[in-house]
């Protein structure tokens, strides 16, 4: 009687543990795929398309399994937003550690290479039955504490422009280090800045070098 049993058993066993094999055989194989450049352009890309507004293209880049990725000429335009920005590559490194088990965002390292950002808008004059006000009460944020160990920023530059003046930072490079709560950080930054008043005809430019400590 006990073979039996033990006989009967044995083919549900097998099948336990055959699916148990051939599920984990598919989470690495969708693992590997995640992480090539054809998942990425074909899958990633476009379900990250539907949940953001605008237009994005990326022309490469990749996933590292499981909190990095990189992106090679990405470009970016919302036309009713008036913003656009593009740049060469993107770095970014999130530590999973930190995340699951302190709910930290612990970035490890982000850098941005050759960068531009366009920001454009319409000086429209307001009045009093134009203005929306809504309650503090009414908006509510959720805030990740999250800490920098690298950051670094290599040849960005910023133009804000409405119809009545113009702002640029041009060539912008920034570094920044062991930034976040409860830590003294670094940073450097310095670059060029420009600023046009198309109204009174005033025009001024400059450099910034700014470091320190935080």
């Amino acid at each position: 009687m006990a073979q039996a049993d033990s006989s009967g058993h044995s083919p549900r066993w097998r099948t336990i543990i055959f699916a148990l094999f051939g599920t984990g055989l598919l989470l690495a194989a969708l693992t590997l795929y995640t992480q090539t450049q054809h998942a990425f352009k074909h899958v990633i890309v476009p379900l990250v398309e539907r949940f953001i507004p605008g237009q994005l293209e990326i022309q490469n880049g990749s996933l590292t399994f499981p909190t990095g990725v990189e992106l090679m000429a990405l470009s970016y335009h919302a036309p009713e937003t008036g913003f656009s920005v593009q740049i060469d590559r993107l770095l970014l490194r999130v530590s999973a550690m930190a995340l699951l088990r302190h709910r930290e965002l612990l970035v490890e390292d982000l850098t941005l290479e050759r960068g531009t950002v366009r920001i454009t808008r319409e000086s429209r004059p307001t009045s009093g039955t134009d203005r929306k006000t809504e309650a503090p009460g009414n908006q509510s944020v959720l805030l990740l504490p999250g800490t920098v160990h690298r950051l670094h920023v290599n040849d960005l530059s910023i133009s804000i422009q409405t119809d009545s003046h113009t702002f640029t930072a041009s060539n912008v490079d920034l570094t920044m280090g062991e930034i976040g709560p409860g830590r003294t950080g670094t940073y450097d930054l310095h670059g060029d800045v420009s600023y046009d008043d198309f109204a009174n005809q005033v025009r001024w430019k400059g450099e910034v070098l700014v470091n320190g400590t935080i």
